[in-house]
């Protein structure tokens, strides 16, 4: 850069832009283009809407009063909307999978994740029952929604035949205990109501009772996913809501 000295203002003694091109003028003072208005700072063309603007033109030191200074509209390169008109198949495709993907893992999740967990089985008041009275010969338990949307709650009602009792329960807690006459005698069963709880898939009442069940065709149900199959080496019928359990009562 010999015979060129830098200071604040630049390199001086080097050829300035209006030197080089004598019809580039540096404007002195604020100027508009004619065209939309806006502040022109080069009085060559108009950076905002491209009008061109000779250097022989007399320059406008106001916009014009029925001109009103315009931001056009920035459109993306014609080369970029291109690339994105070849491109936009395969985004969607990869939305679409991303969708699929977070859709499946949802119904996987819940899937395994099952109703979660109910209340403690046996309780303490089930608990104290079971120490005065033994495992009841019939019982009917439901564990799960109170209805579609619902919220989920476990409902049991215990019969005792030889006392004439029935005990219910919700959630653990005893409901209500009142006199009852059975019609029939019970016979005793394997299992017991607090062998069975809301994390219990098919495999698992399969290996509690020891046997496959057998699918209880016509069942109506206010569920969808509902489905109750008759084990009967245990005498009892097991409902599952989605394969998860949800319901049990002897016979």
């Amino acid at each position: 850069m010999a015979g060129y000295t830098y200071c604040r203002r630049g390199w001086e003694g080097m050829p300035t832009e209006s030197a080089q091109d004598p019809q580039r003028q540096v404007p002195t003072e604020p100027r508009f283009c004619p065209q939309c208005g806006s502040p022109v700072a080069d009085w060559i063309y108009c950076v905002k809407c491209g009008a061109a603007l000779p250097a022989s033109q007399a320059p406008v030191a106001e916009p014009p009063a029925d001109v009103q200074p315009q931001i056009p509209a920035v459109a993306p390169p014609v080369a970029a909307r291109a690339r994105f008109r070849r491109r936009w198949p395969i985004v969607a495709a990869v939305w679409v999978a991303l969708l699929m993907v977070a859709g499946t893992g949802g119904l996987a999740y819940g899937f395994l994740r099952g109703p979660g967990p109910g209340p403690e089985v046996p309780s303490a008041e089930q608990q104290v029952v079971l120490d005065e009275f033994g495992t009841p010969p019939a019982f009917v338990v439901a564990d799960g929604p109170y209805g579609p949307g619902e919220e989920s709650g476990r409902v049991e009602q215990w019969l005792y035949s030889d006392s004439g009792q029935r005990i219910v329960f919700v959630n653990g807690s005893k409901a209500s205990d009142d006199d009852f006459t059975p019609e029939v005698e019970f016979s005793k069963h394997a299992c017991a109501p607090t062998d069975f709880d809301r994390s219990m898939r098919i495999r698992d009442v399969e290996a509690l009772l020891g046997e496959k069940g057998v699918r209880v065709p016509g069942v109506k149900t206010a569920f969808d996913g509902y489905e109750a199959f008759d084990y009967k080496k245990g005498r009892v019928i097991v409902g599952y809501l989605d394969g998860w359990f949800c319901s049990v009562q002897t016979y």
